[in-house]
């Protein structure tokens, strides 16, 4: 049947014939980046106040003005060809170019790292970059973040007489520029908040150390300190696993003052005699010989060793003669 010359074709089949091209104009277009995306692309051009990167089909991103100021220490180093990393702050600026802000995705990317490194709990490495009275400022991954006194391993602990807070705070400076490595406490990239610990990593370390060491071991090591209950006492190959002797621990006899008998750096050998978890507590008295029984006198003047001497088992029949003994005893004393 012919058409007619009038007969028109329904919109539908022009849409569904229009599909496959539109399909692959869409695949041939490229898709503008968004604000807030992070891009990465080879530097194409430098210059003293901004750097090109080429994003593919994307266009080109520039990094220029306060950015470019913000990420020198960044982009010093780059050369054409080098790929850099960078966010995406404008799409589209009135020179065509992509925005872009390398500063905000190293960041972005420090802390997507830095949030990996908390899950997995693993130990990070950190520089200090100054003190105060609190503890460390260090940088981690560019990410400025605070390691509090309470959480230096025991070796960097500032051990300060009467807590004199200037002499603690001139202890703290002696770590700037060092390298520390520490765990993870705390971590809030919405409040720039990144808290670390250095004893967490000591503890871990100490711990497997410690699976060494079993009840009943002698170690030898050295009287680290000194308090009114006791001594504290590091041992182990190299001397970072401490111990506690309570001062009931440091002989048989009475100790009535303990800081006269010992000194820090003072050498002993003692018995572990308890590990609860990574606590250790040490014994000298444990290593002392048994102490003799004493001996008594005889009647012809021979020395005799006390022995243990059986109690008689008490039984119902047994209570009961005591109880008719103590009966006639107080009738006779009733008739007298």
């Amino acid at each position: 049947m012919e058409r007619q010359e009038n007969e028109t074709v329904a919109p539908s089949a022009l849409d569904s014939a229009a599909h496959p091209l539109d399909a692959i104009l869409k695949a041939d277009s490229p898709q503008l980046p968004r604000e807030g995306d992070i891009v990465e692309g080879p530097v194409i051009s430098r210059g003293t106040a901004a750097v090109l990167v080429d994003l593919g089909p994307q266009g080109t991103g520039i990094v220029y003005g306060r950015e470019f100021f913000m990420a020198r220490d960044i982009l010093r180093d780059k050369r054409v060809g080098d790929r850099v990393s960078a966010k995406v702050i404008d799409p589209e600026n009135a020179d065509g170019y992509v925005e872009l802000s390398a500063v905000a995705a190293g960041r972005e990317l420090a802390w997507g790292r830095l949030q990996k490194f908390s899950d997995e709990k693993e130990t990070i490495k950190a520089t200090v970059e100054s003190a105060n009275r609190g503890g460390l400022v260090v940088n981690v991954e560019g990410i400025k973040a605070f390691l509090p006194v309470s959480q230096l391993a025991p070796e960097h602990y500032p051990h300060v007489e009467g807590g004199d807070k200037e002499k603690i705070l001139e202890a703290l400076r002696a770590f700037v520029g060092q390298p520390l490595s520490a765990k993870i406490l705390n971590l809030d990239p919405q409040r720039d908040k990144l808290i670390l610990s250095e004893r967490a990593v000591f503890e871990e370390e100490l711990r497997e150390e410690l699976k060494n060491f079993h009840v009943g071991d002698i170690v030898e090591g050295r009287v680290a300190g000194i308090v009114d209950f006791g001594l504290f006492v590091r041992f182990g190959p190299d001397e970072r696993l401490e111990g506690l002797m309570h001062v009931s621990e440091v002989s048989r006899e009475p100790v009535q003052h303990i800081r006269e008998r010992f000194t820090i750096g003072d050498r002993l050998k003692a018995k572990i005699v308890d590990i609860q978890s990574d606590r250790v507590s040490l014994s000298l008295k444990a290593l002392e010989p048994p102490q003799p029984e004493t001996a008594t006198p005889s009647a012809d003047g021979e020395e005799v060793t006390p022995e243990a001497k059986e109690e008689p088992a008490v039984t119902a029949e047994t209570e009961k003669t005591e109880e008719t003994s103590a009966n006639v005893a107080e009738s006779e004393e009733s008739l007298g």
